[in-house]
């Protein structure tokens, strides 16, 4: 399993007035507001080429103007689903199916840097999570889908409760998205926590859109041990990170943050390694998180709450802690020195950090 977690912590606090935000600027302009017809909002995503934003909702996408004009909308649901039964979903062989409500759980641009993007990359919890590209101009109209998807191209999680998240990366001109998803209990079994999905049929392996077959995955002992709870994924740099939390797997076993980090190039995540985040007064679960600069230096804005005793649940406690990606860097890399030179111990020989 090519993970590591050393017990290096790192420690920030900071208040909002401190902030600084990667977008410049400030708001000039009083805020417009538009009434999407009390639709449960799941995701925002900004197109920067052109300034449009899309949202994607339960059981529709919205496409707005730079000042917020709606330009499209298109329906993903409900559908005739249950997250028993593998899609293309047949009523007599699934006779547990119902009409269920289909939440947004990944919305992306399928986009190659320096040009426009190509579509709107658009993922739900029926049909066990499977994905869908859409028009950019049209959100109504969709670009690819299957109708009878194989198994590695179930990418979202199945239950709304369970978060996934995902960002595009490009490897030799060849563009794939890397997905973090936490642990569902229905539905089929045997998803890595983490995987790479290709973005486009490959004919000479007979592999769809969106599948991981060949393609890197995190390999664990058991899923349902690794069950991250992910906040965000984003690259910077040459690499992409990941921020979860998770029950620790070794020690006291308590929920805590981490962020990982991986070659944006590694196909075979050979470069995967994690730590966990700190931040004190007790603050343990990731909320949400933002890259940005702080003081002129690119840092990870993370909001944590504090846990329910030993539990995944968070208190209305919160706090938001900064972490400067140069330090995170550090960390990471001596947790990789740790796993590979010293199988994970440290002087003393107590373990601080495994594969």
């Amino acid at each position: 399993m090519p993970a590591a977690a050393p017990l290096l912590l790192l420690l920030a606090i900071l208040w909002w007035p401190l902030v600084s935000p990667l977008a410049s600027g400030h708001l000039q302009s009083p805020p417009t507001f538009i009434s999407l017809n009390g639709s449960r909002l799941n995701h925002l995503l900004l197109n920067t080429n052109s300034g449009h934003v899309y949202v994607g909702a339960v059981n529709v996408l919205y496409h707005l103007s730079p000042d917020l004009q709606l330009l499209s909308w298109g329906k993903t649901g409900p559908k005739l689903d249950s997250p028993d039964c593998l899609p293309p979903i047949d009523a007599t062989d699934c006779t547990q199916a119902e009409t269920t409500d289909n939440t947004n759980k990944l919305l992306l641009l399928e986009k190659v840097k320096g040009k426009d993007p190509l579509s709107l990359i658009v993922c739900g919890t029926v049909l066990q999570g499977i994905c869908e590209k859409r028009s950019l101009e049209n959100v109504s109209q969709v670009l690819y889908k299957t109708d009878n998807p194989v198994d590695t191209q179930y990418v979202a999680a199945n239950d709304p409760r369970v978060s996934t998240v995902g960002v595009v990366v490009e490897q030799k001109d060849v563009l794939l998205m890397l997905v973090g998803r936490g642990y569902t209990s229905k539905g089929p079994g045997g998803i890595p926590p983490i995987t790479m999905r290709r973005l486009t049929p490959v004919a000479r392996h007979s592999a769809p859109a969106f599948s991981h077959e060949e393609l890197g995955k995190l390999v664990v002992g058991s899923y349902s041990e690794y069950n991250n709870h992910f906040v965000k994924a984003f690259q910077h740099n040459n690499y992409v990170y990941f921020v979860f939390s998770r029950r620790d797997v070794w020690g006291k076993r308590e929920y805590r943050t981490y962020v990982s980090r991986l070659c944006a190039g590694d196909p075979n995540f050979y470069s995967y390694v994690e730590v966990p985040l700190s931040c004190g007064g007790g603050f343990n679960l990731a909320q949400a998180a933002v890259l940005g600069y702080h003081r002129e230096q690119p840092a990870l804005f993370v909001a944590m709450a504090m846990g329910q005793a030993s539990t995944p649940t968070p208190t209305d406690r919160s706090a938001l802690c900064v972490y400067k990606v140069d330090e995170l860097d550090k960390a990471l890399h001596g947790a990789q020195l740790l796993c590979y030179t010293q199988e994970g111990k440290d002087t003393s020989n107590k373990e601080k950090a495994y594969i």
